[in-house]
């Protein structure tokens, strides 16, 4: 059992990330935005980047805070709001006996995002605001191996969307998950490239790049 003491500070500290995280989403007008690609055409997919980083319109924090703040509004609301409204788009075009699977693939990777998610959320950002901590190397090294699964499911992504009809419904689907796949790229570049890296050098291979220890 916790002690009092112990949760009233892990409280102050998630308060305080609310906090910062309104703050923060009132200086930027709110999660996401729209996307910056324009529609694109059914039957082609995704392109991978080659080194994916923070758009130029992106002011990224330098306090540790501040960036976990940003990390919150700008990928976590993003991806919570966005990923059910692909999966249900592409349940319409399932149960027409349009590529099923694609579905099912796009639910299994946000209920995979959604647990990464809420691991950041309730155990490595708290711990981060707290200094660090002397697991934070162990879930760390969890949660980029978790990067590295979330790649290799949007490389499933794309072949799906390869094999989408050329219908307007598809080609909807279709950029959707191109901003999709686009966002979460940026967010793992955002964790892996600079928020893990100030809590020591990191081991795993990251999209476009090693970080080398």
């Amino acid at each position: 059992m916790e002690s009092a003491s112990l949760t009233s500070v892990r409280l102050s500290s998630f308060f305080a990330r609310v906090l910062s995280l309104n703050r923060f989403k009132d200086s930027t007008g709110g999660p996401g935005g729209a996307s910056r690609h324009g529609p694109r055409a059914a039957g082609c997919p995704v392109p991978r980047r080659e080194n994916p980083t923070m758009s130029s319109s992106d002011k990224v924090p330098h306090a540790v805070a501040d960036l976990i703040a940003y990390i919150l509004v700008r990928f976590h609301e993003t991806h919570r709001s966005e990923v059910p409204e692909l999966v249900a788009q592409a349940r319409v075009l399932a149960d027409a006996g349009v590529l099923p699977e694609l579905a099912d693939h796009l639910e299994l990777m946000g209920e995979a995002l959604e647990e990464h998610m809420f691991k950041e959320e309730m155990r490595l950002f708290p711990m981060m605001e707290q200094g660090g901590g002397t697991l934070i190397d162990l879930l760390l090294d969890d949660l980029e191996r978790e990067h590295r699964a979330h790649e290799v499911s949007i490389a499933r992504l794309e072949e799906l969307l390869a094999q989408l009809p050329a219908t307007p419904g598809a080609a909807l689907l279709a950029a959707g998950c191109r901003k999709f796949v686009d966002d979460l790229l940026q967010h793992v570049a955002a964790e892996d490239g600079d928020l893990f890296l100030r809590f020591g050098p990191r081991r795993t291979t990251a999209v476009g790049r090693v970080v080398q220890p």
